[in-house]
């Protein structure tokens, strides 16, 4: 078992997002690996759901420049912090 540490904007992240097009995550959210601040999944998933979470990281930062062009600062400006908090919690899982 690996464990990563969240903030609670990461933790945020994790919780706001549609995880439906990502098995690993929804699996893991499912099945309650989401505990006291920390995302806990085995070894074997550690690279797939790395690249799970670097493409919800990529794609909360295309919705924030699609806000930006429509003129959504507030919202773009969200989107863009998800997508950061999502960008650093891609590194923890590959370090974990």
């Amino acid at each position: 078992m690996l464990k990563v540490k969240l903030t609670e904007p990461q933790a945020g992240a994790i919780q706001c997002r549609d995880w439906s097009e990502e098995p690993i995550m929804r699996r893991l959210l499912r099945d309650g690996a989401l505990v006291r601040m920390a995302l806990v999944f085995q070894w074997i998933d550690q690279q797939t759901l790395a690249a799970e979470v670097n493409d919800a990281s990529n794609a909360e930062d295309e919705h924030a420049e699609q806000l930006r062009r429509e003129g959504a600062l507030d919202c773009a400006r969200l989107a863009a912090r998800s997508a950061r908090v999502l960008a650093n919690l891609y590194g923890k899982i590959l370090r974990a």
